[in-house]
Formats: C-alpha cells, structure tokens, sequence
C-alpha cells in the first residue's frame, strides 16, 4: 500500500506476533493507498509487486530474504490510480506484468524467462488500455480485461474489452460497449479457465460479464444503494464469484456473492463505509479478507465461510 500522504510504497505482512511492515520504495508514485499497486505471493509465499514510481516508470520489484530487487519494464502515464499494473504468476513463480506504455498508448504485456523479460503487444489501440486485469489460465496463456475510453467530437465512447492470447497471438475483443460503461474492471478465471469481469457502470452501478461454451453473458449486479469502491475478491470452490463493496447511500461496506439463481448481499460493517479504496481475495477456504482505505487502512477477514 502507499503511506498516506507522503507515496511510500510499504509491504506489510502479519505473523503470530502481528503485523510487520517495510519500506520497498520511497520514489513511488502517489497514488490511492491500496489500489495503486499489485501485489502477488509465489509458491513460497514470497511478495512480487508492480507498481509505477514517480518518474512514471513501470517497476517490478520481488523480494527473497535477503532483500528487495528491482526491475524497470516500461514507462506509462503518470495516473496511477487507474493505469496501475496488473502482476499475475505463473507455476514456475515467473512475473507477468500488464500495463499501458506512455509512448505508445498501447496495452504492453511484460513477462519473464530464463532469458530476461519479453515484451509483446497486445492491444495497439491508441486509446490504449485502462484498468488493466491480469489472469493466467491453467495452460499459462495470459488473459486480460481493460478499458477503453475514446472521445470523437464532443462524444463520450467506453468499451469493456478483453484480450487472450492463443496459438495466432493476442486476440481482443469488445465485450460491452456504451457510454459510461467498462471502468473499473477485475478478471477472474474459473476452473475451466472462462474468464469472470465485474466492472463499472456509472449510471447503473456494478455489471458482470462472464463467458462459458455458449458465449458472453452479462447482468446488473443488484446492490445495496449506491456503490462506491468495490474489488473483486474471486470465486470459490462452488464456482461463486464474491464481489466487495461500499453501499454509500447506508455508509455501509457490503459482500456480495452470486448463487446459482441469483445474487444475496450481506452487511460486512456499518462502520467501515467510508472506505475509498478496497482490495480483497478469497482464501483455500472461501473466507474473504478485505483491505479498506479510508483515514486509516483496516485489514477486514471473515473467521468462517459467509455462505
């Protein structure tokens, strides 16, 4: 997360004897506390970040017990809140890492082999791709969802798109199209490897997209008042997908999860509904943990399975 009001990006983890935390790097970019950088946990539980600096640079960094090792992949636009990197890795602890390149405005893709990096397009859209979502299927090939924002004379045009690369290269597609639709977008894949996107829609609130044998489907997920921050926390065993947000007509921060016929809410807290910035995931167990920024970063986990 970045420290509050100074941008120092600092790792914090918690053990039987509490909550650790470090500095990784004092020149990152500010940004919103949890939502302006990536982080992922190997094999080993070892941390890999992606984050972009203050010289807009585009920064890996990974950690091994004996300190924290820096890699520089790219430069993106200086708007971190929403063309942060997306970090993903693979079986063998090896970084992928999204992101829109500044010169080009194009979708890049960086990812590690035994070599060094390599680079690859994947969307060369000029518009290039906001909110980036990173995924690898169980075959290794990386999947993406973003944003595309485009405006032609005096008119507004958001896509939701999504990109995987199979044996013929990187193949994007539009998987929503419409005004003030396809910010804010999170990636999740399933066991069979379909891709699952919630993303924004900022006339109707949160929309679901997701894609099996048959093709593309997408709803309105039914919330509570009026979102404001939300995240994608994943899918369970069961193959639900558990979405966290904040009702902001209740001051309230909300789970959601879809069951099989429909989508059921429950009230996290009233207190925490200030919360400006959300990050989660679901653990082997299906219990969601929750990271809140507000005036003060909370750490928020379920003891058991909420359904």
């Amino acid at each position: 997360y970045h420290q509050k009001d100074r941008g120092d990006l600092i790792y914090a983890r918690r053990d039987e004897a509490g909550w650790h935390r470090e500095i990784v790097d004092d020149n990152a970019a500010p940004a919103p506390r949890v939502n302006g950088c990536c982080l992922a946990l190997d094999r080993e539980d070892r941390p890999h970040l992606a984050y972009s600096d203050r010289d807009d640079s585009v920064v890996y960094a990974r950690a091994d017990g004996q300190g924290w090792h820096f890699d520089t992949l790219g430069t993106t636009i200086g708007l971190p809140w929403f063309l942060s990197p997306a970090l993903a890795l693979d079986a063998d602890n090896d970084p992928y890492v999204a992101f829109t390149d500044f010169y080009s405005a194009a979708l890049r893709l960086a990812y590690w082999q035994e070599n060094g990096w390599q680079f690859e397009t994947v969307d060369d859209d000029e518009q290039g791709g906001w909110y980036p979502s990173l995924a690898l299927g169980s075959d290794g090939q990386p999947q993406i969802s973003y944003y595309l924002y485009t405006f032609i004379r005096d008119f507004e045009i958001d896509d939701l798109r999504y990109a995987s690369r199979g044996d013929e290269g990187w193949e994007p597609e539009t998987i929503d199209y419409n005004i003030r639709r396809g910010a804010n977008a999170y990636l999740r894949l399933d066991q069979d490897d379909h891709p699952h996107i919630v993303y924004l829609d900022w006339d109707l609130g949160l929309r679901y997209a997701w894609r099996d044998d048959t093709g593309w489907h997408m709803e309105v997920v039914p919330t509570t008042g009026s979102p404001g921050a939300f995240n994608l926390l994943g899918l369970d065993e069961q193959g639900r997908l558990h979405i966290t947000y904040v009702d902001t007509q209740a001051d309230a921060l909300m789970v959601a999860y879809r069951g099989p016929s429909h989508w059921q809410s429950e009230t996290v807290s009233t207190e925490q509904g200030h919360c400006t910035g959300l990050a989660g995931a679901l653990d082997a167990r299906g219990r969601a943990h929750i990271a809140c920024t507000g005036e003060d970063l909370l750490y928020i986990y379920a003891q058991t399975s909420h359904v």
